[in-house]
C-alpha cells in the first residue's frame, strides 16, 4: 500500500465506526446454532506499507492531554513497514514487523521497529523486540497487559508491563512522556537491563 490514509472515525453521538453499516452488511447471518465454534484460523500473505496516513478519532472525546498521544484522537503519518505471517488465531492477531517508522502528531517518531508481535483486545506481546525512537533504544522481550485500549492514555498506573531487557536497552523519560503527561519537561536516560513487571508507577524486578 502506497500512500493511502486510513481514517476510524467515531461520530458525536454514535457507537459504531464510520465503517460499521460496511461491517453490518457482510457480517454472518445470526443463527440458533448452539454447538461451541472451532477457534478461528485465518492466514495472510505480506504486505508492505510507504508513506501511509492513519487517522482514529473519536468526535466525544471530552478529555485531551496538554502534552503527548490522545489515544482519542490520533494521527499517524508516514508510515512504512513491511508485514509478514500475519496470522488471524481466535481474537488475536500474530505478525512479523520488520524496518517500520511512522510519526505521531504529537511529535513521537519511531525511526526502527522489528519485533514478532502479538495484537488482542487486552494484550500487546513484542518478541524478539528492537525499537528505536529519537531518544530511546528496547531490545528484548516486552509485553503490555490491560482492561482496556483506553488504559494507554493512563499508561503510567493502568498498564501492567512484563520485559526482559537487554543491557543495551536505556529509555529517555521525554518519550515516555508522550504517555503520561506529567512527565513532560524530563529528559533523563535510563539504563534497563534484565526482567521487570508491574506498572511504571510500581516496578519490580
Amino acid at each position: 500500500l502506497d500512500g493511502i490514509t486510513c481514517k476510524l472515525l467515531y461520530y458525536k453521538g454514535e457507537k459504531g465506526l464510520n465503517f460499521q453499516f460496511i461491517a453490518d452488511y457482510f457480517a454472518s447471518p445470526k443463527t440458533n446454532n448452539t454447538n461451541t465454534p472451532s477457534e478461528l484460523k485465518l492466514g495472510y500473505g505480506n504486505l508492505s506499507l510507504n508513506n501511509v496516513r492513519f487517522v482514529y478519532k473519536d468526535a466525544d472525546n471530552k478529555h485531551k492531554p496538554a502534552h503527548g498521544i490522545d489515544f482519542q484522537d490520533i494521527e499517524v503519518n508516514n508510515i512504512c513497514g513491511k508485514f509478514s505471517n500475519i496470522k488471524v488465531v481466535g481474537d488475536s492477531v500474530k505478525v512479523k514487523i520488520d524496518d517500520f517508522s511512522a510519526t505521531e502528531k504529537s511529535g513521537i517518531v519511531i525511526k526502527k521497529l522489528n519485533t514478532e508481535a502479538t495484537f488482542s483486545a487486552q494484550n500487546i506481546k513484542a518478541d524478539k523486540l528492537l525499537l528505536i525512537t529519537q531518544n530511546s533504544y528496547i531490545h528484548g522481550y516486552y509485553q503490555m497487559y490491560t482492561d482496556s485500549f483506553a488504559d494507554y492514555s493512563n499508561v503510567i498506573h493502568a498498564v501492567d508491563m512484563r520485559a526482559n531487557l537487554l543491557d543495551s536497552t536505556h529509555v529517555n523519560l521525554s518519550d515516555i512522556a508522550f504517555f503520561a503527561e506529567e512527565l513532560e519537561g524530563l529528559n533523563q536516560n535510563i539504563n534497563i537491563k534484565g526482567y521487570i513487571k508491574g506498572s511504571i508507577d510500581n516496578f519490580s524486578s
